[in-house]
């Protein structure tokens, strides 16, 4: 089924601007490795620039419809009530071959930043976020059996989410909670599992099986040959996605290393985690879970990357040691390491210190510095956002799944700079060239963790069954975010550009399509989980229209959900979004059995309007097929969710057609 597409009124369009400055490309070292020399770069000229009157208002403009230029309210925005702009002025870059290219992210984060402020200023006028946040069951609702929903509740593991356990006293609030907390309750798997069609009791998924990580006490081979053999499968599995090494540098490393051995160093640190890493990773026809542990003395790929881990992990004290880039490397490095191996709470506590490096590392060593004794600049700009971003967005996955605190990167997302892409020659931009394509992927993936961050948090607004207030308001939401999400499809470029799922989703060879599409319909279904929720949970006491219309966008985030598990493939290796990527696809599971169950519970008025996607049984069956290669992996909960799927089907099989 295609994307949801509605005629009311549409959010405004940022103009397009310059692109982020061009970073210096200089090479990754810090602390007590080896300095590197950086690169020259071409001397650049002066950028000519355009511009016109905007003859239109920027509603008009996002609705792609005539506007009639009245000032200060045009025809339409007078008739809808919808807030009129005009720009005064639009810039435009010169027409160059180049810088297509090198626009082409900043465009992608200006179009949804531009439009995330019409959703800041509809919040502002109405009244605080914090305020619904902590709102119980409302008029809108019977709330008699749905009690235990309410965040006021004794049934919430989480205390941040009550004031009476601060020692308020109840409904007495002293202020909004910090940003910060606003992660503490989710829309993961553990909040599906207390909705109101599923029988009360199930257990929360574990996260951790208690088994230890393999450290055995035999050197890995430290061959040139076979650290490139792993520096390179790092590249294809890691490196293409999250480009926040300097591969010169790594190349350099590696060869230090092969030449003179192991030391203490973060050098050292950094580049046996990059081969332990690689060899975890290795496509297997028979695919292996880390929790058989390696058997000592064999030398396959699985007992030489726990051989390098052991390395690494004497090491890794050093890198909490000191305050640099490359540490913060490091210890990312050992985040995307843990998540390979399934364990999700030791990822996310590497990635918290990654975090605090970054920040020990940069924003606090420029704050202090003075301005005329600047410190060299070690690492190219773009290197050093990469390190951010990749230990942000891994941090945030956790997040949304496990509802723990968040770190001091959600505070300083909003003051650095959009990351420009590394500068290509003429030559490298008139074909395919790898480096352009992981920087667009990157940029992109980036612009959608952005559009992810503003929809979680507008969703968390409202806990309960909503009034017909916050229900016309969470629909003005979904319409606004929506739109975003358009823009954002419509700004990939053509590279990484995927066809629009409809019924059906088809087989996507190319790495950086498959996971650029996944995002997409990860973000359709979080955009329709509030309206999932609603329906599945509470009596509606609202206008009919109102009633439809959710049940209408509850019934589209049924098809999302069967479009987002036909799209999984079967693993065939380990890699970062492994664990995040099954409990989201086990949350879908268990929504689609939800519905279907609901029509079970006569109360549940907006859950009698649901729609079923066809086959979707054939559609959770399929998905099971796909995750069965780690159907009796114990870490992070990957068998359980095999069987909370299976158990739920063959429980509600007889009652659900």
């Amino acid at each position: 089924m295609g994307p949801f597409n509605d005629q009311a009124e549409q959010p405004s369009k940022r103009p397009r601007t310059e692109s982020a400055g061009r970073a210096h490309d200089m090479p990754s070292a810090e602390a007590d490795s080896e300095p590197v020399e950086g690169e020259p770069l071409a001397a650049r000229g002066p950028r000519r620039q355009r511009t016109r009157a905007a003859m239109a208002c920027a509603v008009c403009r996002a609705r792609k419809t005539k506007c009639d230029g009245r000032r200060p309210s045009c025809g339409f925005c007078q008739r809808t009530s919808s807030a009129c702009q005009y720009d005064t002025v639009v810039e435009y870059a010169p027409d160059s071959a180049s810088s297509g290219h090198q626009d082409m992210g900043p465009q992608i984060l200006h179009a949804i930043e531009q439009l995330t402020q019409l959703v800041k200023t509809q919040q502002s006028q109405s009244q605080p976020e914090w305020a619904n946040y902590y709102r119980g069951p409302t008029q809108s609702c019977s709330v008699d059996e749905f009690s235990p929903l309410a965040l006021s509740q004794n049934s919430d593991p989480h205390p941040l989410l009550t004031n009476s356990r601060l020692g308020g006293g109840a409904g007495r609030l002293s202020g909004p909670p910090p940003p910060s907390h606003l992660f503490a309750s989710s829309e993961g798997l553990d909040s599906v599992l207390q909705w109101r069609v599923f029988p009360p009791g199930i257990n929360k998924i574990p996260v951790d099986n208690g088994v230890p990580i393999a450290m055995p006490d035999e050197l890995p081979p430290l061959s040139l040959m076979e650290l490139t053999r792993l520096q390179m499968n790092y590249r294809r599995v890691v490196h293409d996605f999250n480009p926040m090494l300097d591969l010169a540098t790594l190349d350099r490393y590696t060869t230090h290393i092969a030449e003179n051995g192991l030391d203490f160093t973060t050098r050292t640190c950094l580049v046996v985690l990059v081969c332990a890493i690689g060899a975890l990773c290795q496509e297997e026809c028979a695919f292996t879970i880390p929790s058989r542990l390696p058997v000592p003395g064999r030398n396959d790929d699985l007992d030489i990357a726990y051989r390098f881990w052991s390395v690494a992990s004497r090491r890794l004290g050093r890198a909490m040691s000191h305050n640099t880039l490359e540490s913060a490397q490091c210890l990312c490095l050992a985040g995307i390491w843990f998540m390979c191996n399934l364990q999700p709470l030791d990822a996310w506590k590497h990635f918290t210190m990654a975090g605090n490096c970054y920040y020990s590392a940069i924003l606090a060593r420029k704050s202090l510095a003075s301005s005329d004794n600047q410190s060299p600049q070690l690492f190219s700009q773009a290197i050093e956002h990469s390190i951010f971003y990749t230990a942000y967005k891994s941090e945030l996955e956790i997040r949304y799944e496990l509802a723990i605190p968040g770190s001091v990167l959600e505070h300083l997302e909003e003051e650095l700079v959009f990351p420009s892409p590394p500068m290509l020659s003429e030559t490298q931009l008139e074909g395919p060239n790898d480096e352009a394509i992981t920087w667009y992927y990157y940029l992109t993936d980036i612009a959608a963790r952005h559009l992810i961050n503003r929809i979680i948090n507008t969703g968390l607004k409202i806990r309960g069954c909503p009034t017909e207030a916050q229900a016309r308001s969470l629909l003005r939401d979904y319409k606004i975010f929506g739109s975003q999400l358009e823009d954002w499809y419509e700004s990939l470029p053509q590279v990484i550009s995927f066809e629009l799922p409809n019924h059906t989703v088809a087989p996507e060879p190319n790495s950086f399509k498959y996971i650029i599409r996944a995002r997409y319909l990860f973000i359709r279904v979080l955009l329709c989980r509030p309206f999932l929720r609603i329906c599945l949970n509470y009596p509606l006491h609202l206008p009919e229209e109102l009633i439809a219309e959710i049940s209408s966008i509850a019934s589209l985030g049924l098809q999302y959900c069967a479009l987002r598990m036909q799209s999984a493939i079967k693993a065939t290796r380990l890699d970062h979004g492994m664990w995040s990527g099954i409990r989201s696809n086990t949350a879908n599971a268990l929504i689609l059995v939800g519905a279907a169950r609901s029509h079970g519970f006569p109360s549940l008025n907006g859950a009698l309007r649901l729609l079923m996607p066809d086959n979707w049984r054939g559609a959770v069956e399929m998905y099971l097929d796909t995750i069965e290669p780690v159907s009796e992996e114990t870490r992070g909960g990957m068998a359980d969710c095999y069987k909370l799927i299976r158990w739920a089907l063959e429980d509600f099989g007889q009652t659900v057609e």
